[in-house]
């Protein structure tokens, strides 16, 4: 294997980066959005707006409950600019110049076909087996509910629903397979 192919499968360190401070972006928005309303709920003008409620809170306390509101979503809006200028550089640092480029990055963290289907392989006699076991617990399951009062309830009822109107071919089949004795069996 050459460096360069070496270099082309080896994904870098830019799309945990750039989804980290996307991450941390958020969440600062969400603080900035829950000290505004923390600062809101705190401030006389809550405490005004609740208790002489069809009386409006003065002016000036309006004004310091919105200043403070403000600086808060100001503060987590500014964190996530900075966030996302961080990410942006991390991504021009490692060249990646474009959102194609990104994209390609992106491809090189998600595992490959075949990758996908050698990791799985093994798995496969297991699968298998638990296939197994639940088509014949299914069976039981099946052998017991229509053998079972409910069950046989419901089959009657069903059969004087199906005779009052005209069955299409699909329905007439599948009237056939459900009353067949092996219905549910291998």
């Amino acid at each position: 294997m050459s460096k360069e192919e070496s270099d082309e499968e080896t994904p870098s360190p830019v799309l945990p980066a750039v989804l980290a401070c996307t991450a941390t972006g958020l969440l600062s928005l969400g603080f900035g959005f829950g000290a505004g309303w923390r600062g809101f709920q705190d401030s006389q003008v809550y405490a005004d707006l609740i208790e002489k409620f069809p009386d409006e809170p003065t002016k000036q306390a309006e004004a310091m409950a919105r200043r403070s509101a403000t600086r808060a979503l100001i503060a987590g809006t500014g964190i996530t600019a900075v966030l996302g200028a961080a990410s942006i550089a991390v991504a021009r640092s490692y060249g990646i110049k474009s959102v194609e480029d990104f994209g390609e990055e992106a491809r090189r963290w998600l595992p490959t076909r075949t990758r996908m289907e050698d990791g799985m392989a093994k798995y496969e006699p297991l699968q298998r087996h638990i296939s197994e076991n639940l088509q014949s617990a299914r069976d039981v399951v099946g052998k017991g509910f229509r053998q079972s009062s409910i069950g046989t309830y419901l089959g009657d009822k069903a059969k004087k629903s199906a005779g009052k109107h005209e069955q299409e071919e699909w329905e007439k089949d599948l009237v056939k397979k459900i009353e067949s004795p092996d219905f549910g069996e291998k």
